[in-house]
Formats: structure tokens, sequence, C-alpha cells
């Protein structure tokens, strides 16, 4: 009976203080790389999801538009949930700019 309390015990304890200690040591024997790449610049979809918003959509459109970060990494999609005024409309009008229509 002692024996099997103490399986237990050694099962509980293990996740609680070997496993944190195991990981402090790993952190404090492995080389790190913590250089920071400030140049790199990852690509970015913007997914704006729309019913209904005829209203506003040029506007958040056009502040999309006018983030700054590289164009040639922002992707903006519009998901336009079965809209039933002209929200795809303008969305369209947009399209030259690389704004995507998504007809959902």
């Amino acid at each position: 009976m002692l024996a099997a309390i103490c399986i237990c015990f050694v099962i509980i304890a293990v996740p609680f203080i070997a496993y944190p200690g195991l990981l402090w040591l790993h952190a404090k024997t492995s080389k790190r790389h913590t250089a920071y790449d400030d140049t790199f610049t990852p690509p970015v979809d913007l997914i704006i999801c729309a019913f209904n918003e005829a209203d506003v959509i040029e506007e958040k459109i056009k502040n999309c538009l006018n983030l700054d970060y590289p164009n040639n990494l922002l992707n903006i999609w519009v998901a336009s949930d079965g809209c039933t005024d002209d929200t795809e409309a303008i969305v369209e009008r947009y399209a030259h700019q690389g704004i995507r229509l998504l007809k959902l």
C-alpha cells in the first residue's frame, strides 16, 4: 500500500516539480539565439467581415489602405456574409487597389 501511495505521489509531483526544474535547467545550459532581426517584415492578411456595412465599409477600406505597412506584404480581404445592400459593389470598386472580396 505504501508503494502505491509513493507511486501516486511521484506521478503527481513530476509535472509540478520535476518538469519546471528540467525546463529551468535546460534554459540555463542551452545556447540562446536572442538576436532580434528588425528587418524582417512578415506578410499579413487583414480580414474584414461585413454584413450590410455599406454605410461604413468605404471608410474602413480607405483606413486599411492607409496603413503604414508595405503594400506587397499586406493582403486585405473583405468577407461578405450575404449582404443585401451595396457593400459588395463598394468593395469591388477597390479591387484595382488589391482589395479582395469573398462572397459567402
